[in-house]
């Protein structure tokens, strides 16, 4: 398959992706159409009440996890309670590649420890 082709299943991906788009979109406007009014403004009320304590809750749940977060590097472990957990994960290495491809050309013995991964796609 050349890059046209490919470029032709993209444009068909893109046109799926905004039919359904446009389908999630008209569901939603044909079940607001329904609603009466005076529904209307008592959903809305109630949502903007749930969403004042849902921000509210949010922020104490990022201000826990910032003062929970030190304290678990801190010990470098994993910590469990009851019904939730805090995973640590070790400081990922990560190598100058340019660096040491520039290395391994005068030191090619080097080579036998690269490891390269596969490819991977993802659409946005």
């Amino acid at each position: 398959m050349d890059a046209a082709q490919i470029t032709t299943k993209l444009e068909q991906l893109r046109d799926l992706q905004n039919t359904s788009t446009f389908l999630q979109r008209s569901q939603s406007d044909a079940i607001e159409s329904i609603i009466p009014a005076e529904i209307q403004f008592a959903i809305d009320t109630i949502e903007q009440e749930y969403a004042a304590q849902a921000a509210e809750l949010n922020r104490a749940i990022g201000e826990l996890k910032s003062e929970l977060t030190p304290l678990i590097v801190a010990i470098g472990a994993t910590v469990k309670a009851d019904g939730i957990q805090a995973i640590y994960s070790k400081p990922r290495v990560t190598w100058d590649t340019k660096a040491l491809d520039g290395f391994a050309a005068a030191h090619p013995e080097i080579e036998k420890f690269r490891k390269i991964g596969n490819p991977s796609v993802s659409f946005r």
